[in-house]
């Protein structure tokens, strides 16, 4: 799966990526999700796990507002949608947001 860019800042130094992590186990799926480091913080906060079928486009629309364009997905868990001073906006088609 390719991403149109995995990572993006602001000019206050928030940082978001999009975050793929291989499971050791065998036979285990890989973990898709988007994730916000504050300029404030040492680490990054998971805002949704996904799967997705197309890219996804990562974009601030000024230093607190940060918009994620998961594109078409299989499955996803609900979404943060503030951390701290960020406000986040999702788009995507297809599923709807599911903890299983």
């Amino acid at each position: 799966m390719s991403v149109e860019q995995p990572w993006v800042a602001n000019a206050r130094g928030d940082v978001t990526e999009d975050q793929i992590r291989d499971c050791a186990v065998l036979g285990s799926a890989a973990e898709f999700r988007v994730s916000l480091r504050l300029a404030t913080a040492s680490d990054f906060t998971t805002l949704v796990y996904y799967d997705s079928v197309s890219n996804i486009n990562l974009r601030w629309l000024d230093d607190e507002h940060l918009s994620v364009d998961l594109g078409e997905v299989k499955w996803l868990t609900p979404q943060i949608s503030q951390l701290g001073h960020v406000k986040i906006s999702y788009t995507y088609n297809g599923a709807e947001p599911s903890l299983e």
